[in-house]
C-alpha cells in the first residue's frame, strides 16, 4: 500500500508540536522545583555550587532533552501519548546531562579560583619576607657597627659590661624576631610546596614563590649568624 504522504506529514507535524510544548515548558518545570528548594524544603536533586550559569546550563539540557524524546516517542510509538513519555523521560535524561556540564563548569571555574587566590597569598608573603630581610640586614650591619663602637670604650675602661650588654639588648630581641620568622618561612615554603603538588601541571607559580623564599630565607639566615656572633662577643662577666 501506498504511502499517505499528506497523512505522514500531518502526524510528524503533531509530534514536533508536542516536543516544542515540552522544551517551553521545561524552564517552567524546573522553576517550580527551584521555589521548593529556594522556600525552606531540602530538595531531591544535588545543587552545584552558585558559579552564575548553572541555572541555564540545566535548563538547556531539560529543553532539547524533552524535544528529542517526543520526536523519539511520537515516531516510534505513533501516538501523542508516546511522545508525551519520550518527552518527559528526554527532559529527565537532559536535566541531568545539563546538571553535570554545569557542575564541572562551577567546579572548575571554583578551583581555578582557588588556584589564583593561593598564587596572589604566596606572592604578597613572598614580598613581605624579602622586605623583613632587608630589614633584618640593616639591622644585623648596625649592630656589628654598634658593637664595634662599645667594644672599644669596653676595652678603654669607660664602659662596663653591664652597661655594654644593656645598650645590645635590643639586638637581642632582634635577633629572637629573626629566628622566629626563619621558622615560619620554612613552614612557608612547606605549605607551598604541598600546594604546587596538589595543583598539578598548574602549580608551577607556587613552586617558584616556594624557591623565592627558600632564597629570601638562606639571605635571612646569614643575617641571623651574624648577629649571633656579634652578641657572642657581649661580655657577660
Amino acid at each position: 500500500m501506498k504511502p499517505n504522504i499528506r497523512r505522514e506529514a500531518v502526524v510528524f507535524k503533531k509530534y514536533l508540536n508536542h516536543a516544542c510544548v515540552l522544551m517551553l515548558a521545561a524552564p517552567m518545570l524546573a522553576g517550580c522545583a527551584n521555589q521548593t528548594t529556594a522556600s525552606g524544603t531540602a530538595s531531591s536533586a544535588p545543587q552545584p555550587a552558585a558559579c552564575g550559569n548553572e541555572t541555564t546550563t540545566t535548563l538547556e539540557g531539560t529543553g532539547v532533552g524533552a524535544a528529542i524524546g517526543a520526536l523519539a516517542g511520537g515516531l516510534f510509538g505513533k501516538s501523542g501519548t508516546a511522545a508525551l513519555i519520550g518527552g518527559a523521560a528526554g527532559a529527565a535524561v537532559g536535566t541531568g546531562a545539563g546538571y553535570a556540564v554545569a557542575n564541572k563548569n562551577c567546579s572548575q571555574a571554583t578551583t581555578e579560583a582557588d588556584l589564583q587566590n593561593q598564587i596572589d597569598a604566596a606572592n604578597a608573603e613572598t614580598q613581605r619576607y624579602q622586605e623583613d630581610e632587608a630589614y633584618y640586614a640593616s639591622r644585623a650591619a648596625y649592630a656589628e657597627e654598634e658593637a664595634s663602637k662599645l667594644e672599644a670604650e669596653y676595652k678603654a675602661g669607660s664602659l662596663s659590661a653591664a652597661n655594654y650588654r644593656a645598650r645590645m639588648a635590643t639586638f637581642e630581641a632582634t635577633h629572637a624576631k629573626m629566628q622566629s620568622e626563619l621558622a615560619q618561612m620554612q613552614e612557608s615554603q612547606q605549605r607551598l610546596q604541598e600546594q604546587a603538588q596538589a595543583a598539578g601541571p598548574n602549580g608551577g607559580p607556587l613552586t617558584q614563590q616556594a624557591q623565592q623564599q627558600a632564597n629570601t630565607q638562606a639571605a635571612l639566615q646569614n643575617d641571623y649568624d651574624k648577629v649571633s656572633n656579634t652578641l657572642a662577643e657581649v661580655p657577660q662577666g
